[in-house]
């Protein structure tokens, strides 16, 4: 069987859809009603046999010529394929077509890292535990926060709009991420509409005197919760109320086997704080390369 390039309106989404969902690594960002979300459609796909393997091409065009790039609200691509799949990836790499001058991805690297490129942190926890066995693995800076944050009188909801949680979120971390522009938060908040039809949106926000201090979105599939995006207000800065978000997240989901998914940052201060929890480092490829015709 060949790999074949397959442009967007020719793949079968449902055989597609089939195989993230079946990959050892069924990330959400792979999904084809995501792609197409965040990418207005604008993605193709290299294909194994009867889509027993996928590596999903979202492209952009500058200049008039036509490149491969990392959406936005999309951490990793890459390889996705059924258990027992051992076609290294370099052949799909080298089964993109030129007429792409330039690749630049993050690649998953479930199925093996056998290309050069920098590795990234992502980190990940896997909530197959009792909640006690969890919160045990918390660092002392955690649960010190946990205990002031007790006496806030804090409630939790799971019903925060998501237009809520993208201003707050704007607010807090907007500065650090120029390149988001508002078109990428229209996408972003359109695949939360498909997402909530697919049923895998969790929304989660603690109030104080029934006023919203944090809030937090993630993307639930049968392997994965993902933590997509989150904010504070000055208020809940000075709470610490991140904290308390993400242990009840963890409360919520824990004895379930899902893995807890932090999407990693290079962002040392936001890195450390992923790791507080008992995550485990889960890397990921940045890999770039350059196609001249």
């Amino acid at each position: 069987m060949k790999i074949r390039y397959i442009k967007h309106d020719a793949l079968d989404f449902e055989k597609w859809d089939k195989l993230i969902e079946s990959s050892v690594c069924s990330l959400i960002y792979g999904y084809s009603w995501y792609l197409d979300g965040i990418t207005n459609g604008q993605w193709d796909a290299l294909v194994y046999g009867n889509y027993e393997a996928g590596f999903p091409l979202p492209w952009k065009r500058k200049y008039g010529l036509k490149y491969v790039y990392q959406p936005f609200f999309c951490q990793q691509l890459g390889l996705f394929a059924k258990q027992g799949f051992h076609i290294p990836i370099k052949y799909f790499i080298n089964s993109i077509p030129n007429t792409f001058i330039l690749v630049d991805l993050n690649l998953n690297v479930y199925l093996g890292a056998s290309l050069k490129g920098e590795l990234k942190k992502n980190y990940q926890l896997d909530l197959n535990k009792s909640y006690d066995r969890l919160y045990d693995h918390y660092n002392n800076d955690v649960k010190n926060n946990l205990s002031k944050i007790s006496k806030a009188n804090i409630e939790f909801t799971l019903d925060v709009p998501v237009e809520e949680i993208i201003t707050i979120h704007r607010n807090s971390w907007g500065a650090l991420n120029p390149g988001i522009k508002e078109n990428h938060y229209l996408q972003f908040k359109n695949n939360c509409i498909r997402a909530t039809e697919e049923n895998c949106l969790v929304t989660l926000g603690a109030l104080v005197e029934n006023k919203l201090v944090g809030v937090a979105l993630f993307f639930k599939t049968p392997q994965y919760l993902f933590y997509i995006m989150s904010g504070k207000t000055i208020e809940g800065k000075k709470l610490g109320i991140m904290h308390a978000i993400v242990d009840k997240a963890i409360q919520l989901y824990a004895n379930t086997p899902l893995i807890l998914d932090f999407e990693g940052s290079e962002i040392d201060g936001v890195a450390y704080f992923y790791s507080k929890f008992g995550s485990q480092v889960k890397p990921y490829l940045h890999y770039k390369k350059y196609n001249f015709i």
